[in-house]
Protein backbone atom coordinates (compact mmCIF):
# COMPACT_ATOMS: atom_id res chain seq x y z
CA UNK A 1 0.00 0.00 0.00
CA UNK A 2 1.45 3.35 -1.01
CA UNK A 3 1.31 5.77 1.74
CA UNK A 4 2.94 8.71 -0.68
CA UNK A 5 2.40 10.13 -4.12
CA UNK A 6 5.73 10.19 -4.54
CA UNK A 7 7.07 7.36 -2.96
CA UNK A 8 6.47 3.57 -2.21
CA UNK A 9 6.11 3.22 1.43
CA UNK A 10 5.38 0.21 2.47
CA UNK A 11 4.11 -0.72 6.20
CA UNK A 12 7.46 -2.49 6.90
CA UNK A 13 9.79 0.14 6.44
CA UNK A 14 7.79 2.72 8.51
CA UNK A 15 7.91 0.05 11.70
CA UNK A 16 12.01 -0.26 10.81
CA UNK A 17 12.47 3.48 10.84
CA UNK A 18 10.05 3.47 14.38
CA UNK A 19 12.59 1.10 15.95
CA UNK A 20 14.90 2.82 15.22
CA UNK A 21 13.83 5.86 16.47
CA UNK A 22 12.52 4.02 19.85
CA UNK A 23 16.01 3.53 19.86
CA UNK A 24 17.44 6.72 19.08
CA UNK A 25 15.54 8.21 22.48
CA UNK A 26 17.70 6.15 24.52
CA UNK A 27 20.74 8.19 23.53
CA UNK A 28 22.46 11.07 25.10
CA UNK A 29 22.00 12.56 22.07
CA UNK A 30 18.14 12.67 22.54
CA UNK A 31 18.24 13.33 26.24
CA UNK A 32 19.65 16.13 26.06
CA UNK A 33 18.35 17.44 23.17
CA UNK A 34 14.38 16.64 24.78
CA UNK A 35 16.13 18.33 27.97
CA UNK A 36 16.43 21.77 26.60
CA UNK A 37 12.59 21.60 25.82
CA UNK A 38 13.47 24.11 22.61
CA UNK A 39 10.78 23.16 19.81
CA UNK A 40 12.43 23.43 17.04
CA UNK A 41 9.19 24.56 15.50
CA UNK A 42 8.14 27.63 17.27
CA UNK A 43 10.96 28.18 19.65
CA UNK A 44 9.19 28.26 22.63
CA UNK A 45 10.48 26.48 25.80
CA UNK A 46 8.38 23.53 27.35
CA UNK A 47 8.92 21.07 30.04
CA UNK A 48 10.76 18.24 28.67
CA UNK A 49 7.75 15.89 29.25
CA UNK A 50 5.74 18.40 26.80
CA UNK A 51 8.43 17.62 23.58
CA UNK A 52 8.31 14.83 21.40
CA UNK A 53 10.80 13.52 18.77
CA UNK A 54 10.01 14.78 15.04
CA UNK A 55 11.05 13.72 11.89
CA UNK A 56 11.76 16.65 9.90
CA UNK A 57 10.55 14.56 6.34
CA UNK A 58 7.92 12.54 7.81
CA UNK A 59 8.64 8.49 7.42
CA UNK A 60 5.40 8.41 5.55
CA UNK A 61 7.08 10.73 2.96
CA UNK A 62 10.35 8.37 2.67
CA UNK A 63 12.30 9.93 5.86
CA UNK A 64 14.52 8.06 8.18
CA UNK A 65 15.11 7.82 11.46
CA UNK A 66 18.54 9.61 11.99
CA UNK A 67 19.70 12.44 13.91
CA UNK A 68 19.81 15.04 11.21
CA UNK A 69 15.97 14.20 10.32
CA UNK A 70 14.73 14.70 13.81
CA UNK A 71 14.08 17.40 16.03
CA UNK A 72 12.38 18.43 19.09
CA UNK A 73 9.20 19.72 19.00
CA UNK A 74 6.68 20.36 21.51
CA UNK A 75 3.60 18.69 20.74
CA UNK A 76 1.35 21.18 19.57
CA UNK A 77 3.61 22.10 16.72
CA UNK A 78 3.81 17.68 16.22
CA UNK A 79 0.26 16.98 16.04
CA UNK A 80 -0.28 20.23 13.74
CA UNK A 81 2.73 18.94 11.14
CA UNK A 82 1.75 15.69 11.03
CA UNK A 83 2.74 14.31 7.54
CA UNK A 84 4.01 17.84 6.01
CA UNK A 85 7.06 18.12 4.17
CA UNK A 86 9.54 21.07 5.63
CA UNK A 87 8.52 23.33 2.74
CA UNK A 88 4.68 22.97 2.92
CA UNK A 89 5.14 23.30 7.18
CA UNK A 90 7.00 26.71 6.99
CA UNK A 91 4.51 28.58 4.40
CA UNK A 92 2.18 27.60 7.30
CA UNK A 93 3.87 29.19 9.51
CA UNK A 94 4.75 32.43 7.63
CA UNK A 95 0.99 32.56 7.33
CA UNK A 96 0.27 32.49 11.12
CA UNK A 97 2.79 35.66 11.58
CA UNK A 98 0.80 37.94 8.82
Amino acid sequence: MSRSTFFHITDEYVKQQRTKARQLRQTTWWRRKSQRGLCHYCNTTFHPSQITMDHIIPLSQGGTSIKSNIVAACKPCNTKKQHTLPYQWTSYMDSLKE
